[in-house]
């Protein structure tokens, strides 16, 4: 998650950077510290596709890499929402759940 997180903070890559964070969400068993760490990510990646949408040349362009990058944020949450990750919610102080879950759902929503 540490690298996923610095390379996002350095690189405009954010297509590969968000399906990196996709399998790494669904294929490792996670602490709570990833939860913090995959929702942060995900923020970054939303705030970069709105930044990076105004460079892209067509329209055309702009649907794919929305879609794209929807699907990966998607599927990534389901990964995080699913019974398997619980765990790793319960590891998280329940003020420190509730504030990511929130943040969660904000960045879903963007």
């Amino acid at each position: 998650m540490t690298k996923i997180i610095r390379e996002l903070r350095k690189s405009e890559l954010i297509l590969g950077l968000a399906s990196d964070l996709m399998q790494y969400v669904s294929a490792n068993p996670l602490y709570g510290g990833d939860v913090k760490s995959a929702v942060n990510a995900m923020t970054i990646i939303t705030e970069k596709m709105q930044y990076q949408l105004e460079k892209v040349p067509t329209l055309e362009q702009r649907e794919a890499m929305v879609m794209e990058l929807a699907q990966a944020t998607v599927k990534t949450a389901s990964s995080l929402l699913s019974p398997e990750n619980l765990p790793a919610w319960q590891d998280l102080p329940t003020s420190q759940r509730s504030k990511f879950v929130s943040h969660l759902v904000s960045t879903l929503e963007r």
